[in-house]
């Protein structure tokens, strides 16, 4: 009986030691990700959304505003067809 409870404080023991292990890791890697990506690289709520039915246009146009950029240009990209999904996601 005494052998089962020394074994089982040793495993809760080592238990205990790796949750401490992956909490600290988890800390650490939090804070080398705010000091790598800095607020500012990521900026929100900054620019003009723009919705183009034909390519041509929409390249057109992006292709007008990489030249007039500053510094840098995001991108992101939504493919939505005449579908019941889309038509869903138009509700909200």
């Amino acid at each position: 009986m005494v052998k089962l409870i020394k074994r089982s404080a040793v495993a809760l023991l080592i238990l205990l030691v790796l949750l401490l292990i992956m909490i600290k890791d988890v800390q650490q890697g939090q804070k080398h990700y705010t000091e790598t990506h800095p607020a500012w690289e990521t900026p929100i709520y900054n620019g003009n959304i723009s919705f183009y039915k034909k390519g041509q246009t929409l390249f057109s146009t992006l292709f007008q505003d990489i030249k007039k950029a500053k510094s840098s240009v995001y991108l992101h990209f939504y493919i939505l067809r005449n579908d019941a999904l889309t038509k869903r996601l138009f509700l909200f």
